[in-house]
């Protein structure tokens, strides 16, 4: 007699060549997660300071940035009248995701002691040099360098923990 269908045997094969597969595969996913969060974190940092820059040339006035290492987060300030008040909105205040935060900040090329550094943004100028280190994931990261005069943003290395 013949019968249609999977015998008991055939189905458990399939059930752990599917769990063989799922166990090489979800490791590779979540790495690439990581990756991808990283990368998305490195674009909204260099958003937020090209947007800092921006407001300053809009307003013909000067923007103030303040790094705070221990809470994990980027804060911008806008002078209008003489007084630094909040940039607007959510746009002024940029917290990291968990897993990622703020490691070394160097200025004109001297790493800074403290964990809040604070620095002055003028139209298409910036007084000063800044590297903010950026870790990730297993202590690999990047330094976002916004260069002395004209306020470019760019990342300029990558590596792991020194």
């Amino acid at each position: 007699m013949k019968s249609s269908g999977f015998t008991l045997i055939e189905l458990i094969v399939v059930i752990i060549l599917l769990s063989i597969l799922a166990g090489i595969v979800a490791p590779q996913f979540g790495s690439f997660y990581k990756k991808v969060k990283f990368d998305s974190t490195i674009r909204r940092v260099k958003n937020f300071f090209y947007y800092t820059e921006f407001l300053a040339l809009k307003n013909k006035t000067f923007c103030k940035i303040k790094i705070n290492q221990n809470e994990n987060c980027f804060y911008a300030f806008i002078n209008q009248q003489g007084r630094l008040v909040p940039i607007e909105r959510k746009r002024g205040k940029l917290k990291l995701p968990l897993g990622i935060k703020i490691g070394q900040i160097r200025i004109d090329g001297h790493l800074s002691e403290s964990p809040v550094v604070k620095f002055k943004i003028y139209p298409l100028f910036v007084p000063h040099q800044i590297d903010i280190q950026i870790k990730g994931f297993e202590n690999k990261g990047v330094f976002i360098r916004i260069e002395a005069g004209g306020g470019m943003v760019e990342v300029v290395e990558e590596h792991g923990e020194k």
